[in-house]
């Protein structure tokens, strides 16, 4: 039987130990996730020890996936994750979000693939070090330590292109600036690149002689500083693809019609000749596909359009009909594509063109020529984006020349850009500036809506939210066609519930079109419609 009266120490004991539970949970915050180590894996494997790193406080923390077929468990040690991809699940870019009963992370993206994978491994800061690679591997690396440099080794024919590809600043957000090598056996660097992927280095080098090579990677910080030498840290994450094997860097067209089969033609290396794809079925609603044979360490995207696509032909003038979606490549230096069109006055004709945003390197130039060649439009960059948006207003019914070129007047493989010309009608877009949001139960909690009016679209919209648990409601509200609400509404989503954590959609509705709101994922093109909401528990008095 315990006493009725313990000892002062005792009591002190107990107090303290219950001050710091209480502390504990008081201090419970939501969890963040900064970086996933290794941040890629093959499908049909289990990866133990995965490191997720951020605030996971109290561990362990909830993970939620995009993808069906990918489970995650978490370990007894704190931020280590268990990681199972199934067979069936197709090659790609999927995401990780953490949560915990007090709200989520923003999500982060991992990728999953066919090749073999292998977790790079310490020292290998020097040539005699680096381990050897046995045939196309995938390397999920970290630049962790004071000026890590990474070495590997590979053996190459005569003939072969050995590529070295990386991701590491797009899509994984790590905060670096990486250069890639291909030396000889002795460090004497043969090939070098930086910035042929955003600021993600890539290199296709034709093998001259049998033998042993070396790939080597570095990185600077992705924002400059006074410091004069090498970057690393613990979210210097990558991973790097190193392959004498068919790599595919992109795909031609850029854009598949969604009712019209398209065949996808292989655009990289050691490719056999006139590679294509088959266009694969599209589900209802996508808007990006993956085909499955782009190579795991990229990312590689095709946008399905409800309009016309074709490739643009080389330096001929190309007539084409509006609307439609071009895709091309400024082959060689110095050259351009022009597309000859009819327009009529008063009804503007936009030219919106992407390259740089994809990943290439080419800084788009676009122009409009009248019939006696005058230019009437010249267009560069769009504010910070180096890809420009051209708006026509034809002075006069007519034909009309659409200039696409380099502004370096560059050229090359991967000069490749997709340009949709169209002439629109209005329309309307949600966009959101969070992934995630927190509401105590029996209180309120507001979620701002960005409307984008496209083309003067001038009608009222209702917008609401759909996925909300029993007891939480959202009133549904308008956004005007004049005023403050035309370009920013405020929905407040309320009520009591237990706690509750859940994917919400935010639908604009105009009659029978509707729109959902999406937010943008940092380093990539990407958007998704899946804000994250979490009802906090009603406290306990």
């Amino acid at each position: 039987m315990m006493p009725h009266h313990l000892p002062s120490a005792v009591q002190l004991t107990c107090g303290l130990i219950l001050t710091l539970v209480l502390t504990s949970i008081s201090a419970a915050e939501p969890p963040t996730l900064d970086f996933l180590y290794p941040a890629g894996f093959a499908r049909g494997t289990t990866s133990e020890k995965v490191l997720v790193a951020g605030n996971i406080d109290p561990w362990p923390v909830k993970a939620w996936v995009s993808q069906p077929g990918v489970t995650v468990e978490m370990q007894e040690e704190k931020g280590r994750l268990n990681v199972v991809v199934t067979e069936d699940v197709p090659a790609g870019v999927y995401f990780m979000r953490l949560y915990n009963d007090q709200g989520a992370s923003a999500i982060k993206p991992f990728f999953v693939g066919t090749t073999p994978e292998k977790t790079e491994e310490e020292s290998n800061n020097d040539a005699k070090n680096a381990k050897l690679l046995a045939g196309p591997t995938i390397v999920n690396g970290r630049l962790d330590s004071s000026a890590d440099v990474d070495q590997f080794r590979v053996t190459a024919s005569q003939g072969d292109v050995l590529v070295a590809s990386l991701v590491a600043n797009n899509f994984l957000a790590s905060p670096m600036d990486a250069v890639l090598q291909v030396c000889d056996p002795r460090g004497l660097i043969l090939a070098q690149n930086d910035d042929e992927q955003g600021i993600d280095p890539q290199i296709a080098f034709a093998v001259p002689a049998d033998g042993e090579y070396l790939v080597r990677l570095f990185a600077f910080p992705e924002t400059p500083n006074s410091t004069i030498g090498f970057a690393s840290g613990n979210g210097f994450v990558y991973r790097l693809t190193i392959t004498t094997q068919p790599f595919v860097d992109h795909l031609l067209p850029l854009a598949v019609n969604r009712n019209e089969p398209t065949e996808l033609k292989l655009q990289g290396w050691n490719l056999a000749e006139g590679a294509t794809l088959p266009q694969p079925e599209l589900a209802e609603g996508i808007e990006l596909l993956q085909p499955a044979a782009s190579h795991p360490a990229n990312a590689i995207f095709v946008k399905v359009v409800e309009i016309p696509s074709q490739l643009a032909v080389s330096d001929q003038v190309q007539a084409i009909s509006l609307p439609l979606v071009l895709s091309g490549r400024i082959d060689k230096p110095r050259s351009s594509h022009r597309f000859l069109f009819e327009a009529s006055k008063g009804k503007p004709v936009i030219a919106a063109i992407e390259s740089r945003a994809l990943g290439f390197p080419m800084d788009p130039r676009l122009q409009v020529i009248d019939g006696e060649g005058k230019v009437l439009v010249d267009v560069d960059d769009a504010g910070k984006n180096r890809d420009p948006v051209l708006t026509f207003n034809p002075p006069a019914d007519g034909q009309y020349t659409l200039v696409v070129r380099d502004l370096h007047r560059g050229g090359g493989f991967r000069y490749v850009y997709r340009l949709t010309v169209t002439q629109p009608e209005p329309d309307y877009a949600l966009s959101l500036a969070a992934d995630m949001l927190t509401l105590k139960a029996g209180e309120s909690v507001d979620l701002e809506v960005t409307v984008n009016r496209i083309q003067g679209f001038k009608e009222e919209i209702q917008l609401t939210v759909e996925g909300l648990p029993d007891g939480i409601e959202a009133a549904a509200v308008s956004s005007a066609a004049a005023g403050d609400s035309a370009k920013k509404v405020t929905v407040k989503i309320s009520g009591s519930a237990e706690a509750w954590s859940g994917a919400i959609r935010i639908i604009g509705q105009v009659g029978e079109r509707q729109r959902t709101a999406s937010y943008a994922i940092a380093k990539t093109t990407l958007r998704r419609e899946d804000p994250w909401l979490t009802v906090l528990p009603v406290a306990k008095e």
